[in-house]
């Protein structure tokens, strides 16, 4: 099974089809550089930038038992 996986991912590397991870240090927020870009980060849980504003997360707990 793992020579299978094995050339699987030999042929997707042959092809330039695999993928590549960059590391982010630090806080990721709405936005990231790489490579000297600004891009949206998608890939974080807080792509719309609101967890790093103080005000929503003062916010939350006050509309979770209000809600009931």
């Amino acid at each position: 099974m793992q020579d299978l996986f094995a050339d699987q991912m030999k042929a997707l590397r042959a092809a330039s089809l695999d993928r590549h991870l960059r590391e982010l240090a630090g806080a990721q927020g709405r936005e990231i550089e790489i490579a000297g870009r600004r891009l949206l980060n998608f890939s974080s849980n807080d792509y719309l930038g609101l967890g790093n504003v103080q005000t929503e997360r003062g916010a939350l707990p006050a509309a979770r038992f209000s809600l009931g």
